[in-house]
């Protein structure tokens, strides 16, 4: 039995059954046996093998960071998740931000503020570091002082 070695076709480095079935790439990344420029949708370049983001991931650069997420998932600190801590409860281009009220700790979907950071009180959804006159604080809140007349 005769059998020749056949140089594998460029970009195949090593390739196995024809000459351009690849094993590995001299350049590109392999993907189903090809060598391809870039990965396709939700894979990730792996040593230079394609690799498939995680199911809640859209895009990846590994099987533990997310850049975009699929629906209903939010990214948040390069994971995907479905609910956004309080502390990043913003929601803009599908992505947990942080509130974006002055020493505010906590807030709700539409940036209102809940709850400040210490040594500020909460009024009207704004974070201060000293009531307003007719106000005090007890706290964590700026309340109306009320008068009471005799």
């Amino acid at each position: 039995m005769n059998q020749t070695c056949i140089a594998c076709t460029l970009p195949c480095k090593t390739c196995t059954n024809t000459t351009n079935t690849c094993l590995s790439c001299l350049t590109g990344i392999l993907y189903n046996n090809v060598c391809l420029t870039q990965c396709p949708a939700k894979m990730y370049n792996d040593t230079n093998t394609c690799q498939s983001c995680p199911n809640v991931c859209s895009s990846c650069v590994s099987s533990t960071t997310c850049l975009s997420c699929t629906s209903p998932y939010i990214l948040f600190n390069s994971y995907c998740i479905t609910k956004c801590p309080e502390t990043h409860a913003v929601i803009l281009n599908n992505t947990c931000t942080k509130c974006s009220s002055t020493n505010c700790h906590k807030c709700y979907d539409n940036d209102l503020c809940y709850n400040c950071v210490s040594d500020y009180s909460l009024l009207n959804g704004a974070c201060l570091s000293t009531c307003p006159a007719g106000f005090k604080t007890n706290g964590t809140h700026c309340n109306e002082v009320i008068v009471q007349s005799l």
